[in-house]
């Protein structure tokens, strides 16, 4: 079986945040999950911090929208991934 990934609720926060931290999940009905990867894949660039734990912070934020991964595998190689997106707004 394919392994669930939750990259946690779409987020809009104010640009007084410099940076935020992200908590994700993987579940696997069948055995455990082995790794966990954020990823960008659209948006202003900005650092991932810890991104191959389920928990990331994200920094470097500036107005915006950020499109963001969280990639799971389970201990059979099967991989599943989740979108969210992180809005910045000027404070």
């Amino acid at each position: 079986r394919v392994p669930v990934s939750y990259a946690g609720p779409d987020k809009i926060v104010t640009t007084h945040y410099s940076a935020i931290r992200l908590y994700g999940s993987g579940k696997d009905s069948d055995g455990r999950i082995v790794s966990y990867k954020w990823t960008q894949y659209g948006g202003p660039d900005v650092d991932l911090i810890n991104s191959t734990s389920s928990t990331v912070t994200v920094s470097d934020l500036e107005e915006g929208k950020y499109y963001l991964r969280l990639i799971v595998k389970d201990d059979d190689g099967a991989v599943d991934y989740d979108n969210m997106l992180l809005v910045v707004n000027e404070s």
